[in-house]
């Protein structure tokens, strides 16, 4: 395999992961989208749609 190198990674292509690489490409960003099995069998299953910064508090 050879390396790859992208402006951001995702892990998991359901419906956050896939409207968040579409977007990122929208804006120029480089985009490597990881999932398991097919894009979106489990899109909003187990969805919580957060998406925050590292080292950020919610509250």
């Amino acid at each position: 395999m050879t390396p790859q190198k992208s402006d951001v990674l995702i892990i998991g292509g359901g419906f956050m992961g896939s409207s968040s690489a579409f977007f990122l490409r929208q804006h120029g960003r480089s985009v490597t989208l990881l999932e398991r099995d097919q894009i979106g069998q489990y899109a909003s299953g187990v969805n919580f749609g957060n998406v925050r910064r590292q080292g950020r508090f919610l509250g």
